[in-house]
């Protein structure tokens, strides 16, 4: 009799403790799962697709669950893009300066060299295959150009960056205290236990991101001198390259235009031999012989042309890459 007493009193007080739970709970087709501070992102994925198996759940159930899974896994996303920032930015810290030494050891001894720039064409060399090297020269030195204007625009975005990201550090802290406020605060009444765990996933999901964050911009500041500083060597390396490349062209352009002329004045004396040596033979010899003539005359015409043609075309060069390194000049001293 005393153990059935004991046992009745025992059922009480645990009827006591345990808080009612409405109907609508009871009957949650998907039971929550115990609580985690640290879901994985498989798990979320699982119940995405448990949500959509659910027959038992009503349409404004499921799109809110759908919707904030969705938003967790957006957070998480979030979070290992800016971690996989934080580790380049550390890679930066321990590198940079190392590759900034090196890439400066080898700019002074490029810059010897570039004094005794030479193209590999002698006078044997074929006209087709100096016009196929200039080609390709001149597709290096686009490249190179594409590549001075990607540098000086990444040094030119970093300006701002300090004060951008120490507001970013501000909004980020006054995000966490609002997010650490919500977490507190207890479930809506009635509330499915489904949607309770769904919020507080996207709520964590959501700080995650959020320090990630944090933690990529403290080292995008803390690396941003010594990334500046790589930059710089390599946009003076990419300047001395485009020095080279356009020396480069400019040789083979006037080997291409004084082979040119050359092979038109060597037509107008083989013409003007074949038109002498043609007097007196029969007239239609004559004839092809003074035609002969005029197309070398018009020949050497053209060939004059195109080396003035040439000559313009490299002074428009020369004074918009001047216009243009004045503008880059004066931007970043702006």
């Amino acid at each position: 009799m005393q153990a059935m007493f004991s046992l009745l009193r025992l059922t009480a007080l645990l009827l006591i403790l345990v808080p009612f739970q409405p109907a609508a709970l009871a009957a949650d087709p998907m039971p929550a799962a115990p609580a985690s501070a640290k879901v994985k992102a498989e798990t979320i994925r699982n119940r995405i697709a448990e949500v959509e198996s659910a027959a038992a759940l009503d349409e404004t159930t499921r799109t809110r669950l759908t919707d904030l899974y969705n938003k967790a896994l957006a957070h998480r996303d979030e979070a290992l893009a800016n971690s996989n920032k934080t580790d380049a930015y550390l890679q930066a810290r321990q590198k940079a300066a190392g590759q900034t030494s090196d890439i400066r050891d080898k700019l002074a001894q490029a810059r010897q060299n570039a004094a005794t720039v030479t193209v590999d064409v002698s006078d044997a060399t074929p006209l087709a295959e100096v016009d196929q090297q200039l080609l390709i020269e001149k597709a290096n030195q686009a490249a190179v150009e594409t590549k001075l204007a990607r540098l000086e625009e990444q040094l030119a975005n970093e300006t701002d960056r300090p004060a951008v990201a120490r507001k970013r550090l501000t909004v980020i802290a006054g995000l966490l205290e609002e997010l650490a406020r919500t977490g507190k605060l207890p479930a809506p009444a009635n509330e499915l236990p489904k949607l309770t765990e769904a919020r507080r996933w996207e709520l964590e999901s959501e700080q995650l991101a959020l320090n990630a964050e944090l933690r990529m911009l403290d080292q995008e500041l803390q690396s941003q001198p010594l990334r500046i500083d790589l930059l710089t060597a390599q946009r003076d390396q990419t300047l001395l390259d485009l020095e080279v490349a356009r020396t480069r062209v400019q040789l083979l352009e006037d080997i291409l235009s004084s082979r040119r002329v050359a092979e038109a004045e060597q037509a107008v004396t083989e013409t003007d031999e074949a038109q002498r040596e043609a007097l007196g033979k029969h007239q239609l010899v004559q004839n092809l012989a003074v035609q002969n003539a005029a197309l070398s005359a018009e020949l050497g015409t053209l060939a004059g042309d195109l080396e003035q043609v040439i000559a313009e075309d490299d002074a428009a060069d020369e004074l918009a890459q001047r216009i243009s390194d004045d503008f880059s000049s004066s931007r970043q001293k702006l």
